[in-house]
């Protein structure tokens, strides 16, 4: 029983950190300006991978379809919500974010990332 619940606790810890950051790889990342912009088309978010400096500043598109919610460490900086936000980011990091009806907190669907870099 102990080393079902240890695989259970791997298996799940695995799952989370999957989605702490790491779903786009340095190819996939399109670099933003000061003012950027992140838009659903279909079940998909556009640019799925952002790049901006900090103190810049990202709009990310939501709505009753496609609500907004964060990523594991995203929380307290990206909100769950179903309306347009725009996002000051100062502080550099890797931030995460899915919808929460097309995607998932392990990364898997409609998911995307924001990386902020000094």
């Amino acid at each position: 029983m102990r080393s079902l619940l240890s695989i259970t606790a791997v298996v799940f810890l695995i799952s989370i950190n999957a989605f702490a950051g790491g779903i786009c790889t340095e190819a996939g990342f399109v670099n933003g300006d000061i003012q950027s912009s992140i838009a659903t088309q279909g079940s998909t978010y556009t640019p799925r991978c952002l790049r901006v400096l900090v103190g810049s500043k990202v709009t990310i598109s939501a709505s009753k379809y496609h609500p907004l919610a964060p990523g594991n460490g995203s929380k307290g900086i990206i909100p769950a919500t179903e309306t347009t936000v725009e996002i000051l980011f100062d502080s550099a990091g890797t931030y995460p974010y899915f919808c929460s009806n097309h995607g998932s907190f392990s990364g898997e669907g409609m998911t995307g990332e924001i990386q902020v870099v000094e």
